[in-house]
């Protein structure tokens, strides 16, 4: 099914600086970078230091190298630091994120109100499978899981194993060699048996996973592509297991289809390719 990881695994600790993973110099970065404002465009090393309460010689070697890529600019003459040219295309990709929702929302709304399932439509992000758009059905039985900008392993849950179905060979041996996830004890990480279902999905045109991501809970998913055919997303709906009817003969596949065609010309642009 198409659930959201984060409901499955333990919340994240309320301080990321006790978390290993944390990175003290991104943090930084981003703090230097959040003292910009719309009525203080244009900042001094000191006030920057005192901003995100360092010392200046560390945040004049953070910005050098945000400098370098882009993300700051100083002026020759005041010597003050302005936002540099990269924070703009950041800020366009989100906008074209928010706008593609915008465009494929009627269509999915219309497949919730259909299928009376919540509708998810997901995308590849590095070794994962990212949520794009979500829509909930009418029913009183929500499947409150995998909320837009939330991401789940390839290999489980419907539309992630669409996804995985279609990437290029090289990316899905690295997702195989350290990305597989278990998120229940039906998730698939035996690497013969996903290849085997790797080929079965590629070869009929969807998905149908009951129980992997959470249990009681299954989805169908198609894949969505562009008109050079290839797969750029893939649309999915979800609910109860019993809603769905059974892998042998899932209900609601032609509305599926007819919906992911639908959809296919509308991702069919290079501002989808960038806001992804």
């Amino acid at each position: 099914m198409n659930g959201g990881a984060h409901a499955l695994r333990t919340a994240p600790s309320s301080s990321p600086r006790r978390d290993r993973q944390y990175t003290q110099s991104v943090g930084r970065a981003l703090a230097l970078l959040q003292a910009f404002r719309p009525t203080r465009p244009s900042i001094s090393l000191t006030d920057l230091a005192r901003a995100a309460a360092l010392d200046k010689a560390t945040v004049r070697r953070l910005l050098l190298t945000m400098k370098e890529h882009g993300f700051i600019e100083q002026d020759a003459a005041t010597r003050q630091y302005t936002l540099g040219p990269a924070v703009l295309e950041i800020g366009a990709a989100v906008r074209l994120n928010r706008e593609l929702r915008e465009i494929v929302r009627p269509i999915m709304y219309e497949l919730a109100k259909r299928t009376g399932l919540t509708t998810f439509l997901g995308v590849v992000a590095g070794h994962e499978a990212m949520c794009m758009e979500r829509i909930e059905s009418a029913s009183p039985i929500q499947v409150r899981m995998w909320l837009p900008g939330a991401k789940l392993p390839l290999n489980c849950g419907s539309a992630p194993r669409v996804l995985l179905a279609h990437l290029p060979e090289p990316q899905r041996r690295e997702v195989f060699a350290g990305y597989l996830g278990r998120l229940t004890l039906r998730s698939q990480v035996n690497q013969r048996a996903l290849v085997r279902d790797l080929h079965r999905i590629r070869a009929r045109g969807w998905e149908f996973a009951a129980d992997d991501v959470a249990i009681g809970v299954a989805a169908l998913g198609v894949p969505v592509p562009d008109r050079a055919g290839n797969v750029v997303a893939a649309l999915s709906v979800s609910g109860l297991t019993h809603e769905l009817g059974n892998p042998s003969g899932p209900r609601f596949l032609e509305e599926l289809r007819r919906a992911a065609r639908r959809l296919s010309p509308q991702l069919d642009d290079s501002s989808f390719r960038f806001a992804r």
